[in-house]
This record gives structure tokens, sequence and C-alpha cells, in this order.
């Protein structure tokens, strides 16, 4: 079960007894620079205006987030859950 909406990924992965493997939020992929991987310029006007404008993507480094979900081969549940978060140059 992985939600996400905020792009910062939590911390809080679990996998439950009944084998259900859980993370809030499992972050983004996009670039480290700006807001949300946007230029941070057009996300503030866009939030101050409140008119809707194509975001443009932040110049610099990358990042990868998300999860690796190891499973049961005979019931599907899941076993393990661990994050990924890689800053890629």
């Amino acid at each position: 079960l992985f939600g996400t909406h905020t792009h910062v990924q939590t911390a809080d992965q679990s996998v439950s007894q009944r084998g259900t493997a859980y993370i809030t939020d499992l972050g983004m992929c996009g670039s480290s620079q700006g807001v949300i991987g946007m230029h941070a310029d057009v996300a503030v006007e866009r939030f101050v205006t409140g008119i809707s404008q194509s975001y443009k993507i932040a110049p610099g480094p990358a990042m990868l987030n998300g999860v690796l979900v190891e499973f049961c081969a005979e019931s599907g549940k899941a076993l393990k859950i661990e994050r990924i978060h890689e800053n890629l140059d």
C-alpha cells in the first residue's frame, strides 16, 4: 500500500502481520533542485497568483525515490520493504 503526493519520501515503511507492505509517501523522481523538481519561481508564482501555468523542470542533479518490496512466492504476502533514495549526478 503506497501513498504519494507530497513528493517527500517518508521513513515509516513497514510490513503488517498480515503481509501488507506500507509507506505513507514514496517520494519523487526528478530534479533535486527547485520545488518538487520544478523551477521555484514558476511554482511560487502559481501559488501566489492562483493562475495555472506549466511547470518547468529545474536543472541540476536528479533524485530517485521508491521502494523495493520482497514477496513470498507461495502466499503473495510482503516479507520486506526497503526504501530507495538515490541522488544521481
